[in-house]
């Protein structure tokens, strides 16, 4: 046994001989440690052991514990145990650093998401008209899009809202293959009445149209769930030929918007839309909530996005907070750059704030991107007229559309346009034609709808076809005198004043002028007015 110790681990004892009392086996696996260090140190020791067991008392001598065993024997040839050990930790630390890292991994996918996402335009396949979006003009923009979106459903394949955005991107590219592959895996990841009709839908779209002109989604399955509302929503927005879609979409995504993040934020648009269609009192808390839900949105997602900025300053802009407006729609186009939306409502913005450089640069880039929008071309052309680019102008206003509305419009800005250039013009009897053009244009509106504005338009320009400088004043001013004139008005009758003196009529119609405002300043003074009205009939007397 001792000639083996150096090269083996002895037999368990209590293997051999099982009856042997637990504190004899002690001292004699004592004895027999291969370790030197480990056994007793002499014989007396030994001794003390053994007596102290024949006399039924403790020993010092602790029996060895099957892990006992299994130590010394890796103290023997420590490499296996160094091995399990560091396989044990490996599992221990994987299976708590794993949950970490995974979070970890997770959080910066969301986040290179989110800075994708917040990038993305602020109106995306709902702008404009359906026969707008497919034009070959906007392609570059389309596939800009595409591009986008394709990053970030390789980061989050079942992002619903960004799929769904890039099938009707395709679809109005024309593209209906891919649409329909979106579509089908929309409809494969949830289990959906709706969502099965729908990729049928655009599986069978009329190969006669183009665009949201070929898929009719009015008589789908009822939406029930947030996402299947949010969808059908997207398709009332994209729908904006029918009639009521603004408030249809809006209806929708109010449903979902509570439960679905998404359709909060797209309802921004509906916001916007409803808004827009509104006059009067109902049209300021619609402002409002578009603006607060905007804010609400940056809040949620912690960040800014092109949406939320573009609505922002939309909201700022209808209220006609125009110099509030500015900043949000220059950091939308930070976020992204080269948006027809934001350049165009800049447009406006700086328009109205007299900086008339800005607004001409923001509305040339916003024609550059869409040369077919007719709000661009309108608002550049008053730009122009306002910087006395008349010509420029007029040529600008030649291009706009002559039918309804929009044509009404149109002829009201051709017609300020020739006043302009009269007012301008030294020579009276050029400004005399240019007058005419701009009564004639001032008619063809008043015909389409007619309106105080208009008539007040009218009657400057038939003043100024007048033969001479005192007819054109006498003649204003007659047009005038049925109700208090406004400070255009007055500013165009300073305008027509003769430059020597005005003779004894022109004298009596300005008095009846300034008594009229003078009732407007009289506030409460009864006695004050009613002189001042027999003054004014008085002098009107003189003119029968």
């Amino acid at each position: 046994m001792l000639a083996a110790l150096p090269h083996r681990d002895p037999t368990p004892l209590l293997r051999l001989r099982p009856e042997l009392p637990r504190d004899l086996v002690a001292v004699v696996e004592k004895c027999l440690e291969r370790d030197p260090g480990r056994r007793y140190p002499d014989a007396a020791a030994l001794a003390a052991d053994l007596d102290a067991f024949l006399r039924h008392q403790p020993v010092s001598a602790r029996p060895l514990s099957p892990f006992g065993r299994r130590l010394r024997a890796w103290r023997r040839a420590p490499a296996r145990p160094i091995a399990v050990v560091a396989v044990a930790a490996t599992v221990l630390v994987a299976a708590i650093a794993w949950p970490i890292l995974h979070r970890q991994q997770q959080q910066e996918l969301m986040a290179e998401k989110l800075e994708l996402y917040r990038r993305l335009p602020g109106v995306l396949a709902v702008e404009g008209w359906p026969d707008e979006r497919v034009l070959s003009e906007l392609r570059g923009e389309h596939q800009a899009a595409i591009e986008q979106l394709d990053a970030i459903l390789a980061l989050d394949p079942n992002d619903l809202p960004v799929r769904l955005w890039r099938a009707c991107l395709y679809f109005d590219l024309g593209d209906r293959a891919a649409a329909r592959r979106d579509l089908q895996a929309i409809a494969a990841q949830r289990d959906s009445a709706y969502f099965r009709a729908l990729a049928a839908r655009y599986a069978e779209a009329d190969p006669a149209q183009q665009g949201a002109l070929a898929v009719p989604v009015a008589d789908l399955p009822e939406p029930r769930t947030a996402p299947e509302l949010y969808v059908q929503g997207f398709h009332e927005l994209r729908n904006r030929h029918v009639a009521g879609y603004a408030a249809r979409a809006d209806a929708l995504l109010e449903r979902a918007a509570d439960d679905y993040l998404p359709a909060r934020d797209l309802r921004l648009l509906s916001l916007a839309s409803l808004a827009e269609q509104t006059r009067g009192a109902e049209r300021r808390p619609l402002l409002n909530l578009l603006y607060d839900e905007a804010v609400a949105l940056e809040e949620a997602y912690g960040v800014e996005t092109a949406r939320t900025q573009a609505m922002r300053g939309v909201a700022l802009l209808m209220m006609q907070r125009y110099e509030e407006s500015i900043p949000p729609l220059e950091r939308s186009l930070e976020l992204r750059p080269e948006r027809h939306g934001p350049h165009q409502n800049l447009g406006v913005a700086y328009r109205r704030v007299g900086d008339l450089a800005a607004a001409e640069r923001h509305l040339r880039a916003a024609m550059r991107l869409r040369s077919f929008a007719w709000n661009t071309r309108y608002t550049l052309a008053l730009t122009l007229r306002d910087r006395g680019q008349l010509d420029a102008a007029l040529e600008l206003c030649e291009g706009l559309t002559r039918d309804g509305a929009r044509g009404r419009i149109r002829a009201e800005t051709i017609g300020s346009i020739h006043l302009a250039r009269a007012v301008d013009s030294p020579d009276w009897q050029r400004r005399r034609e240019l007058a005419a053009l701009a009564a004639a244009s001032y008619r063809e509106a008043l015909a389409s709808r007619d309106s105080a504005r208009g008539r007040r338009h009218l009657a400057i320009a038939e003043a100024l076809t007048a033969e001479s400088r005192e007819q054109a004043f006498l003649a204003f001013a007659r047009a005038i005198h049925d109700a208090p004139p406004d400070a255009y008005q007055l500013a165009s009758l300073a305008f027509l004043m003769p430059r020597d003196g005005l003779p004894a009529e022109q004298a009596a119609w300005l008095a009846i002028l300034l008594r009229r405002l003078a009732i407007e300043k009289a506030g409460d003074n009864e006695q004050l007015r009613e002189r001042l009205e027999q003054e004014i009939e008085a002098g009107l007397a003189t003119f029968r």
